[in-house]
């Protein structure tokens, strides 16, 4: 099974520094300095989860979007949304059983996010992640940039909720960035709340991985 978020970037530096000027500009400093210390050996990530068994709340996007599932004839496309993927790779993903919901607006694709229910890894966190029967764990979430602030990444979020309710899963999680805000509220917004934090620290070949919960919950 191919490990569920693990991206296998194409970069170049001068990619690098462009996406690192964008953050800067756009995110503020704070988030600039805790990406740079993420490349250097310290991560860490809320987690949160979100219960499918009570109300799911209905989110009206700011723009007409259309939600489904993408196909595996549709990798091609998908690869022109995110250029630092290749397409064996996201087709791997598809092969491996793992869903990939999108939006598109005038029928470009403008948002994405993917989901599991297999035992599965995080190469950002470089550990395994544990899943209860009847869990989802949903990563990789992704809209472009023009189309930011406008609800979309929560309609999915929604869809997503209804999608994993009535196939009879109980509880969707993942992990943000704390200090991304905007997907922190995005998240927030649909029901989704914080119980732990994750992270490890790395110099050379040591690394120190730590885990801290708010209640009786195992990743680990």
């Amino acid at each position: 099974m191919a490990s569920s978020n693990q991206i296998k970037s194409t970069w170049s530096w001068q990619q690098k520094l462009s996406r690192a000027v964008e953050v800067l500009q756009k995110e503020g400093i704070k988030s600039f300095w805790f990406k740079l210390l993420s490349e250097i050996g310290y991560r860490r990530v809320f987690w949160l989860k979100r219960s499918l068994e009570g109300p799911i709340p209905n989110v009206k996007p700011r723009l007409h979007v259309a939600i489904s599932l993408l196909k595996k004839t549709e990798v091609n496309e998908y690869v022109g949304f995110r250029t630092e993927l290749d397409s064996s790779y996201v087709a791997s993903r598809l092969d491996a059983g793992h869903w990939c919901f999108v939006a598109r607006y005038k029928g470009k694709l403008i948002s994405a996010t993917w989901a599991t229910t297999n035992q599965t890894s995080s190469s950002f966190l470089a550990r395994e992640i544990r899943l209860k029967p009847g869990e989802v764990y949903t990563y990789d979430s992704f809209t472009s940039p023009d189309f930011r602030g406008l609800s979309v990444s929560p309609t999915v979020k929604v869809a997503m909720m209804r999608y994993f309710r009535d196939t009879g899963y109980r509880q969707m999680i993942c992990w943000v960035l704390p200090e991304n805000n905007p997907s922190l509220n995005a998240l927030q917004r649909v029901g989704f709340r914080s119980f732990g934090m994750m992270g490890h620290v790395k110099i050379g070949l040591w690394r120190w991985h730590f885990y801290r919960t708010h209640e009786s919950y195992d990743l680990l």
